[in-house]
């Protein structure tokens, strides 16, 4: 609040007539007037001049004061309201923390153990794995000394003998019964790829259904399959599947494998025989670089061409 002094009002005109009057009025008197009284009009006004704005610095510093305790008042009421909002939410939402890492703890420890269940799941098939193959490698050693000892029986037999070389009969031998093992093997082999293909449809044609079950999770195909319970529904051609029996006479070998040439895809069949002509080449140059190296010995060739053999793996 300023104070300012009105100039020039009726009041300091009065007190101002009184002066003069009394002035003129008592000459004599006038020395012993106090020095307020004998000082002049000029001074009268220098001196209201500097109160006034000795007030107004006065007024300027208590406003600068004032707000700046306000806003050091109010800068300390944010901080403590601040503190005290951050106190009562931390201990609103530590409950729910807590849950979050106890959630995000289980998580981890399921992780953990499942890396170590897939662990020992794929160390244990890897295992399993590779005593199958230690297994076919025994046995196919063992097979192919068989074989080469049956071999050299009748080699023997035949130089003893004195017959032609080159001509060779397993029909009245205890090999014969071997070789038609070896030669089962190859049924079971194409009955086994036709198991697995016909498995393979089958899981094929599941994940198809239910990835179309999962889709239609708004709209479906009218008619809707739906389960078939108790097998009410009939089957269809292309739902069916029908494992034959194979016979285990040998003659049906060779029609049960082009019956199976013939079932397969013209481009399957393009890509087969491409395959197999380029083993065919793969396997003539491999001869004619064999015939190239150094003589062997005639037991050790046979009996490295038959570890070669695919008929048992």
């Amino acid at each position: 609040m300023h104070l300012v002094r009105h100039r020039n009002t009726t009041i300091e005109r009065e007190v101002e007539s009184d002066r003069e009057s009394d002035f003129h009025s008592n000459p004599e008197e006038g020395t012993t007037w106090p020095l307020a009284v004998k000082v002049s009009r000029t001074t009268v006004h220098l001196l209201d001049y500097k109160m006034f704005i000795a007030a107004r610095r006065i007024q300027s510093y208590w406003r600068g004061h004032r707000a700046r305790k306000q806003l050091h008042q109010r800068w300390q009421a944010a901080i403590t309201i601040q503190r005290w909002w951050r106190g009562f939410r931390t201990r609103h939402n530590l409950w729910e923390l807590l849950e979050r890492r106890l959630q995000d703890t289980l998580l981890e420890h399921f992780r953990r153990a499942a890396i170590v269940i897939q662990a020992l799941f794929r160390g244990w098939r890897d295992r399993r794995y590779i005593h199958n193959v230690r297994n076919l490698r025994r046995m196919q050693s063992s097979a192919a000394e068989d074989l080469l000892n049956c071999v050299i029986l009748q080699l023997k037999h035949m130089k003893r003998t004195g017959s032609l070389p080159g001509i060779l009969s397993l029909r009245n031998s205890h090999c014969l019964s071997k070789v038609e093992k070896l030669m089962n093997t190859m049924l079971y082999r194409f009955h086994n790829n036709r198991v697995f293909s016909m498995v393979a449809s089958t899981i094929s044609q599941k994940e198809v259904n239910r990835r179309y079950f999962e889709s239609s999770l708004f709209y479906t195909q009218f008619p809707y399959a739906g389960p078939n319970f108790n097998e009410l529904c009939p089957f269809t051609d292309e739902e069916k599947l029908v494992v034959k029996d194979l016979p285990i006479d040998l003659r049906y070998a060779k029609i049960f494998a082009e019956y199976e040439e013939s079932q397969l895809d013209s481009n399957l069949k393009k890509s087969h025989r491409r395959s197999v002509d380029r083993k065919r080449q793969k396997h003539m140059d491999k001869i004619i670089n064999q015939e190239m190296l150094a003589k062997r010995k005639f037991c050790e060739d046979v009996k490295e061409r038959m570890q070669k053999w695919k008929i048992w793996l």
